[in-house]
């Protein structure tokens, strides 16, 4: 049971950081898309 549960504890924080990871790199990647069109959109006002 210790063992088990030591192995449970070391392997959470890797899990958290992933997520963590995957979450913040696909906010990153909405927030490029967002600025993209925005960009596209002014472009098409502008021209």
């Amino acid at each position: 049971m210790g063992y088990r549960s030591r192995l449970y504890h070391v392997r959470l924080p890797i899990i958290y950081k992933a997520y963590y990871f995957y979450l913040k790199s696909r906010k990153y990647l909405l927030s490029r898309k967002y600025a993209l069109n925005y960009a596209r959109k002014r472009r098409k006002l502008i021209f």
